[in-house]
């Protein structure tokens, strides 16, 4: 039997077609989300050593405008309550 729903999955990316948005489990965090994002973007990461690639992401809905995201960290439905991302936006390494 084929399930009415598809999702692809990636750390910070959702996609989901078919039902309804589900509601997630939610925590109440330590401190609030405003405080930990501003410090979170204060912070770099630690420096690595060697040759990387510079990054190169696709937008998703730039591929396929037919697309539809469901990134809950730029909505309320997530597990904090409160949206984390400024925006909804996904992007894949070129094919």
């Amino acid at each position: 039997m084929l399930s009415h729903r598809i999702r692809f999955c990636c750390p910070f990316l959702l996609l989901q077609v078919g039902l309804a948005q589900e509601v997630s489990f939610r925590i109440t965090p330590l401190r609030p989300v405003q405080e930990l994002r501003a410090e979170a973007l204060k912070a770099s990461p630690p420096h690595e050593q060697g040759s990387f690639r510079e990054p190169e992401l696709v937008e998703l809905v730039k591929l396929d405008p037919t697309i539809k995201l469901d990134v809950r960290y730029a909505t309320t439905n997530n597990f904090l309550g409160t949206a984390v991302y400024t925006q909804a936006r996904a992007g894949a390494p070129p094919m």
